[in-house]
């Protein structure tokens, strides 16, 4: 399984917008959970050098695109 960049926001502007990391992946296991994915191995974030990465698997994403 490969990952793929879903969304990728500064930390900066999320905290501006009163949002954090662990929101924004809530959100994305929450999407995962509807589609009947397991969310723990199918989103990860990581937040490199002050930016926040939500990585989804590539099923997700294939899912997602209707692939």
């Amino acid at each position: 399984m490969s990952w793929v960049v879903a969304e990728s926001y500064p930390v900066e502007e999320m905290e501006k917008e009163g949002v954090s990391p662990a929101w924004l992946r809530k959100r994305w296991e929450d999407t995962a959970e509807d589609m009947a994915l397991i969310p723990e191995t199918n989103v990860r974030v990581e937040v490199r050098n002050g930016v926040c990465f939500i990585e989804v698997s590539d099923v997700m994403m294939s899912c997602l695109r209707g692939m």
